[in-house]
């Protein structure tokens, strides 16, 4: 297993700060590093441009399955939220809302964000 050393990388630090907890009753481990990417990008902590730890390393550092990785980063990646290339998945350039001052610290979600979180409000779904 190769050693990763988070201290080097500012971006796996911020992603490393807490612990995954796999419980079976629980938020899966997926969801958990989907949500923990998501909030940092839209709280700042992830401006627009960084780029986001390579899928091995990330996993490696989390202790869980490249694929899990793999499938958040898609995820991520549909909702508008980061851009992968070959040259390294960064976070993508986010709007800022204009009309509510209350918001005006947050990055607007993406439309397919938007989108996502009005049909689960509608059907009752959990976030």
């Amino acid at each position: 297993m190769l050693a990763v050393d988070a201290s080097a990388d500012p971006v796996l630090e911020l992603l490393l700060e807490t612990p995954l907890v796999k419980d079976r009753t629980g938020t899966s481990l997926q969801r958990q590093l989907h949500q923990r990417i998501r909030r940092a990008i839209l709280d700042g902590r992830l401006p627009s441009g960084s780029r986001l730890p390579g899928s091995r390393a990330l996993a490696t550092a989390l202790g869980i399955s490249r694929n899990s990785v793999t499938a958040v980063y898609e995820l991520l990646g549909a909702e508008g939220y980061i851009a992968p290339s070959r040259q390294g998945t960064r976070v993508s350039l986010l709007e800022r809302p204009r009309e509510r001052p209350d918001a005006a610290r947050q990055a607007a979600a993406p439309a397919l964000a938007r989108r996502l979180a009005h049909v689960r409000e509608s059907c009752h779904l959990p976030a």
